[in-house]
């Protein structure tokens, strides 16, 4: 059974064995025709430490399962209010 991702953008905590150079949550907002990653140090606060676009969210989700073994239904939504993106 495929699984629907919420609307974006969307949030996920990196599971704690997959932390790397301290980036331990994700976040993926929809712009500029395609789709925005941000990697962040702490839990959607503050500026993200990386960032990345691509035109293909499935080739995005796919990236996020290989590196941090992120499923796709453990992605939820996020207001992101308190992140620093322009």
């Amino acid at each position: 059974m495929k699984h629907e991702l919420p609307k974006l953008p969307i949030g996920c905590r990196i599971p704690e064995a997959r932390v790397i150079k301290g980036i331990s949550y994700l976040e993926i907002h929809e712009g500029d025709g395609g789709f925005y990653l941000y990697q962040y140090e702490n839990e959607n606060i503050g500026t993200p430490k990386w960032d990345s676009w691509t035109d293909d969210l499935a080739d995005l989700l796919q990236d996020c399962k290989t590196f941090w073994d992120i499923d796709n239904s453990l992605w939820k939504s996020c207001t992101c209010e308190s992140s620093n993106i322009e």
